[in-house]
């Protein structure tokens, strides 16, 4: 019959364990929050000022992020054309070289007819 007992005991005290760190994780949030509002008291800073100087540096963030996608864009398009130079000219080259292999060809031909 001491079985249970003991059970229900040993869950007890597990319930009891969880619940002091509970306690102390909620007690270093608040000493955590204190020390915030003690910085935020000595640099004399208020949530509005803080709240402004968010929204600066998102909206510093958001412009970079902008001209970042707006030279991505352009060195893409760069590279696009490029690439099309480069296949006029691979192009170009491989039409010369079908020219001169043909020239060859009709040479040998000649010497081998002579």
């Amino acid at each position: 019959a001491s079985r249970p007992a003991e059970g229900a005991k040993d869950a007890d005290i597990c319930q009891l364990v969880a619940l002091r760190a509970q306690i102390a994780e909620q007690r270093s949030e608040i000493e955590r929050l204190r020390e915030q509002v003690r910085i935020s008291a000595k640099s004399g800073s208020s949530v509005e000022e803080q709240s402004a100087a968010l929204k600066i540096s998102i909206k510093d963030r958001d412009d970079t992020i902008t001209r970042l996608k707006a030279d991505v864009a352009d060195r893409a398009a760069e590279h696009s054309s490029t690439v099309d130079e480069l296949k006029m000219k691979l192009s170009s080259l491989q039409v010369e070289v079908d020219e001169c292999r043909r020239r060859s060809e009709d040479e040998c031909s000649n010497s081998a007819g002579l």
